[in-house]
């Protein structure tokens, strides 16, 4: 069943998530996007290493990492029905559904992939009701390590009508510190992403098993105004977005300092 009207809400089954990470330094520059997957906290700290180069993998609400979302009742669907997010600086935040990771690749790599696991079950379907809906779908990078040097990356990959030999690329040429991560501009006219291709890095002059690509899929974003302040986004705001059971949800924030203080989320499920 789906939740169509207030009173479908009232009666679901609600369930509350949280993330909470501890402070940590060093996030230079500032105002750049950074993983927090391997911060201490809850859900426990996971390596940002990740050890597939050639395959991928598509992880799961249960690997550790990521924020266990307790079973729903048998049919239903999952949907995002509020969220609160505080942190000690100002700045930015995102919450992904995490559909694809492979790497960890070098400053020099060059990777063809092939056999990867499909994400497809994870989409919503487009309004004919069978189709998968890769749209929204992006691609970004993940520093697993201290990259010198200037990396640009290229990514190929199949988009979201299944046309092949895409090409995504880093915005700019940069250096990077451990769990920096950038979003890759796809191709002119393309909306998302159905597989990965292949990997290729230039330009850095060093860094081993330094950065990840992933398949992303946002399922909301907000801003703190303020040190210590909050956003807190209910049902009409976060908008319904659909979330699968076996979602893996990825927190990425953008703080206005090198020191984002202490990160607190609360993400709000109702299924029906």
């Amino acid at each position: 069943m789906a939740i169509l009207s207030e009173n479908d809400w009232i009666a679901s089954y609600k369930q509350q998530l949280r993330i909470c990470k501890a402070s940590r330094s060093g996030l230079s520059p500032a105002k750049s996007w950074y993983s927090t997957f391997d911060g201490v906290g809850q859900p426990s700290a996971s390596s940002l290493a990740v050890s597939s180069l050639t395959t991928g993998i598509v992880p799961v609400a249960s690997d550790v990492g990521y924020p266990s979302i307790e079973t729903f009742p048998s049919g239903a669907t999952g949907y995002l029905t509020s969220l609160s997010f505080g942190m000690a600086t100002a700045g930015r935040f995102r919450l992904f559904d995490r559909l694809f990771v492979c790497g960890s690749y070098d400053y020099n790599a060059s990777a063809t992939l092939s056999s990867q696991p499909s994400y497809a079950s994870r989409l919503p379907f487009k309004v004919d009701g069978t189709t998968r809906n890769y749209s929204g779908t992006e691609i970004w990078l993940e520093a697993s390590a201290t990259i010198t040097g200037n990396i640009s990356v290229t990514v190929t990959y199949t988009n979201q009508d299944g046309v092949t030999g895409r090409t995504a690329t880093t915005p700019a040429a940069s250096s990077a510190n451990l769990a920096r991560c950038w979003q890759l501009a796809l191709q002119a006219g393309d909306t998302g992403v159905q597989k990965i291709e292949s990997v290729s890095a230039t330009g850095a002059s060093a860094g081993t098993a330094c950065f990840n690509i992933m398949v992303l899929r946002r399922l909301a974003d907000g801003y703190v105004e303020y040190a210590n302040g909050a956003d807190n986004q209910d049902l009409f705001r976060v908008g319904l977005i659909e979330i699968p059971q076996n979602a893996a949800l990825y927190l990425a924030v953008g703080p206005d300092g090198t020191t984002p203080g202490v990160i607190e989320v609360s993400i709000g499920i109702a299924s029906k």
